[in-house]
């Protein structure tokens, strides 16, 4: 079975698939001649098994340890599940924390001192809050890769315009010219290409969530 059809028995994308077994969850065999993969039922079975943790959220590294019998489910639930009162906790005291504000007309009044001590105070007693710092990274993430295409961009729409004035004061063969001229404008067509998959990737958190798990 190719990979187009593992994904669609199993709910899980061709890219996650390939990324498991990157990861070392999952090796599949490959079909003489051409080195496709091939994934037999047991490949499907364990690639279910994986899709069925990682909606509870269970960490890739615990994952590949329950698949090899290094770690029992047990083990590994009871711990998951210390994770997730862990989240809990600090979704409770963010609600709180909400429903405080709510009484506020807006920041002017609001003891941000006070609400800072308290946010502090919850996190000392285990209650996680969200991590600004990994959050707001994602966004100069996306500005970097935005700048560095847009440079790039210029770069080839500066060469383009010198070969239109290179045309213009001693002309090529027009044959010439268009390929001199497409290779830039390829260049920028690709990365105008790449730019917007990477954006989604960072809009969608894929990088993170894979190196997370």
């Amino acid at each position: 079975m190719r990979i187009n059809e593992a994904a669609a028995e199993t709910g899980i994308s061709p890219k996650n698939i390939r990324f498991y077994e990157a990861e070392g969850l999952l090796a599949p065999g490959r079909e003489n001649g051409n080195g496709y993969r091939s994934y037999t039922d047991a490949d499907l079975e364990r690639l279910r098994r994986i899709r069925l943790l990682r909606l509870l959220d269970v960490p890739l590294p615990e994952i590949r340890a329950i698949l090899e019998g290094r770690m029992t489910l047990t083990d590994a639930m009871r711990r998951h599940a210390v994770t997730l009162e862990a989240r809990r906790q600090g979704l409770d005291s963010t609600l709180a924390l909400c429903a405080a504000l709510q009484q506020e007309p807006s920041l002017d009044g609001v003891d941000i001192a006070a609400l800072q001590a308290r946010v502090e105070d919850e996190q000392r007693k285990g209650a996680r809050f969200v991590d600004i710092e990994k959050r707001d990274v994602r966004r100069r993430r996306s500005v970097g890769a935005v700048l560095g295409a847009g440079l790039f961009t210029a770069l080839m729409a500066f060469t383009i315009a010198l070969l239109l004035w290179a045309q213009s004061v001693d002309p090529l063969p027009w044959w010439l010219w268009a390929l001199l001229a497409g290779i830039p404008a390829a260049c920028v067509v690709g990365v105008a290409v790449m730019l917007y998959e990477r954006l989604q990737e960072i809009r969608k958190d894929e990088i993170d969530a894979y190196r997370d798990y």
